[in-house]
């Protein structure tokens, strides 16, 4: 029911579905989980700890639960993100990345309405969680750098690295450049 779903939602979005680009998973799930982290902290939701993995993925750690419109932000941030890192290298335009289907899924459950409005309001939101993104986009990517390198970052370290004005960490696109060719 999720894939059917994303490529629902996809279809509704104008969006084609991909898979992740090979030997860049770990930097992937680096920029999905400090999508999520970004938007929650955006949204005033604590983050309790960052956590990724090569191959099982990641997870934030929020000390609360978002409701509503909260939830269904922090749950789009993380495809939003990877479908900007892919848009920005021509890698992909305007995707889902598979293995996005949770977060799909929960944004869609936590959508309110009758299933016109439900759409609407879901593209409203996926709209604007884009935009949140997007300008804060120096952040998602300086906190996916330090998430590849430590993959584990605690609350005050993740608060710190968003508090702090971005660096350039162009080693953390370098294999985005290569994926370009």
């Amino acid at each position: 029911m999720t894939t059917r779903l994303l490529h629902s939602l996809a279809d509704t979005l104008d969006l084609a579905v991909v898979l992740p680009p090979a030997g860049l998973e770990l930097h992937m799930v680096a920029i999905h989980e400090a999508g999520h982290a970004v938007a929650a902290v955006e949204l005033n939701i604590p983050v309790s700890d960052v956590t990724v993995t090569r191959h099982n993925g990641g997870v934030v750690m929020l000390a609360s639960n978002p409701r509503g419109t909260k939830d269904v932000v922090v749950s789009l941030a993380g495809p939003i993100a990877e479908s900007i890192l892919l848009q920005s290298y021509q890698i992909a335009l305007d995707v889902l990345v598979v293995g996005c289907e949770l977060d799909i899924r929960d944004a869609w459950q936590s959508t309110a309405g009758s299933r016109g409005r439900r759409v609407a309001h879901f593209i409203r939101l996926y709209e604007a969680t884009r935009r949140l993104v997007t300008q804060r986009w120096p952040a998602v990517l300086e906190l996916a750098g330090h998430l590849v390198e430590r993959r584990f970052m605690p609350a005050n370290e993740v608060y710190a690295v968003l508090r702090a004005e971005p660096t350039e960490i162009t080693w953390f696109l370098e294999p985005f450049e290569r994926a370009k060719g």
